[in-house]
This record gives C-alpha cells, sequence and structure tokens, in this order.
C-alpha cells in the first residue's frame, strides 16, 4: 500500500466529496466556521466547524476519526488544505502495517476444537411476545448507500411528507383558492341558453306588450266647468 491513509478511507471521502457542492460556508476565523447543508429531507441544517480541533457540532468527527460531510466542506474551501491531513492517525498506514507485523498463529477447524462441558445446556431465548408492528422486510441502509426518492408536498413544496399530514396552515391554501371578487362562475352554454331566451322571442314578447299598452285607453278625465268671478 502507497500513501499515508488507507486506500477505502481516502476512497469513502472522495466519494463523500461528491456532496460539498451544495453547502453554504460562512467563515468566521481561518480555521473556524458555519457549514449549511440540507439533509436527506431537503431541509437546511447549520453546523459549526473548528480544523484546529478536529471538531464538528454533528460529532461525527470526533467520533470517527474521519472528517464529516461538512468539515470536508469547510476543507476543500480553502487552497492548499489536503484532506489526509485532519484524518485520525488510526487510520494511516503505517498503523496497519504495524498491527499485522507479527506472526499469526495458526488455527485448526472447529470440528477438531475440544469439547468442553460445562455441566448444563444453554438454550435461546425463548420470544414470548410478537415484536408490535409489521416485520421488516427491508434492510437499513447506511448513511453513504444511496437513498430511496422522498415525497414532496403538494402544498408546501416540502419533501418528507404527503399533503394530508402536511403541517402548513389551511389559510395559506384558502387565500390562494379564493374567487375573485365579482363572485360569479363561468356557466356552461345549455344553462345561459335555458336562462337567457333568444334575442327574437325576447323582442317579441316586447312587441306584444307594446300593442297591448297602446289599445288599452285610459280612462277619460273628469272636465270641471269654469267658475266666472
Amino acid at each position: 500500500m502507497v500513501g499515508k491513509i488507507l486506500p477505502s478511507v481516502i476512497k469513502q471521502m472522495n466519494a463523500l466529496s461528491r456532496f460539498v457542492g451544495s453547502a453554504t460556508i460562512c467563515r468566521n476565523d481561518d480555521l473556524e466556521g458555519e457549514v449549511s447543508l440540507p439533509d436527506r429531507n431537503n431541509i437546511i441544517r447549520r453546523f459549526m466547524v473548528d480544523l484546529e480541533k478536529w471538531i464538528c457540532s454533528c460529532r461525527v468527527w470526533k467520533i470517527t476519526g474521519k472528517p464529516c460531510i461538512h468539515a470536508l466542506a469547510f476543507i476543500c474551501s480553502f487552497r492548499g488544505l489536503k484532506i489526509q491531513d485532519f484524518v485520525h492517525e488510526y487510520y494511516f498506514v503505517e498503523r496497519f502495517q504495524a498491527a499485522y507485523a507479527g506472526v499469526i498463529a495458526s488455527m485448526t477447524d472447529k470440528s477438531e476444537w475440544p469439547e468442553v462441558d460445562l455441566g448444563f445446556k444453554v438454550h435461546p431465548p425463548v420470544q414470548t411476545k410478537n415484536v408490535p408492528g409489521r416485520p421488516r422486510k427491508v434492510r437499513i441502509r447506511g448513511w453513504m448507500e444511496p437513498m430511496r426518492r422522498t415525497v414532496k408536498c403538494k402544498r408546501c413544496k416540502g419533501f418528507g411528507h404527503h399533503r394530508k399530514t402536511c403541517k402548513l396552515p389551511f389559510k395559506l391554501d384558502d387565500e390562494e383558492e379564493e374567487e375573485p371578487d365579482d363572485g360569479e362562475q363561468e356557466k356552461p352554454d345549455d344553462v345561459e341558453k335555458q336562462e337567457n331566451p333568444d334575442d327574437g322571442e325576447q323582442q317579441g314578447l316586447d312587441d306584444g306588450e307594446q300593442k297591448e299598452s297602446e289599445e288599452v285607453d285610459p280612462a277619460p278625465k273628469e272636465v270641471q266647468p269654469a267658475t266666472k268671478r
């Protein structure tokens, strides 16, 4: 093996560094800053990274000894810094070679192992009750493995939930779906024909009413005689 870090660790760091393009970095100091990245549900999370102390607020770097995705995004924003300089010495090639430098004793097959009488027989635990819920059929994927596509909500355009389980207030939907001020909706042609008769029929009705009103003479008015003064 050639290099300072194990090839498997370098391959893992290179695969993880592909997702740092969407990171937003805000530097507080030369080796300290804030990194914002979207998570699996497309929600932006912000983490604090300190390259001098090898610390990230997500604690992955401290637990594993390998830079997390937030630390990688912060390291890649500098010129001249190498990812290998921020990996714990546990993953050095020298440590790996030193672990297997000695001679490992040979071992026989399991069928040739001596049998020991313990005086009692150990049985597997008895499961009296079934585990609640439906049994799992799909294994839990690792955080480095590609995940399945997340569900997108049609109301808030967010990820990870449906329209029925959306927590967005209903007032926003009501305002968007409000009708215009006139309050009039378009009616089909059949309904308009039934409500509004043809222009010819309406004109004929108006002419007939006008003739009837002309035939009926008003009552004669009484004429009062003029009085002499």
